[in-house]
């Protein structure tokens, strides 16, 4: 057993799937908030949820113009 994990270790075979693990690239993360711009940018129905979970915020009103702010941002802005 030991030589098999050093024969996968020295090859970068993979265990389970055979695939090389070496040539693999990973996915570059991203941010919480370049995720929730992509979203909101891309996908109306997720905007006007967004838009309507600050709405039900009546404590905090600035939230309502937070969401407001990113929607326009990530649908590029406001043009003056």
């Amino acid at each position: 057993m030991i030589e098999l994990r050093c024969y996968l270790a020295k090859t970068g075979r993979d265990v389970f799937g055979g695939k090389d693990t070496h040539s693999m690239k990973r996915k570059a993360s991203i941010s919480h908030d370049e995720a929730t711009g992509r979203e909101l940018r891309d996908n109306p129905g997720f905007a006007a949820e967004y838009l309507r979970a600050a709405l039900e915020e009546d404590d905090e009103p600035s939230v309502l113009l937070i969401a407001l702010r990113r929607i326009a941002q990530a649908r590029g802005g406001i043009v003056k």
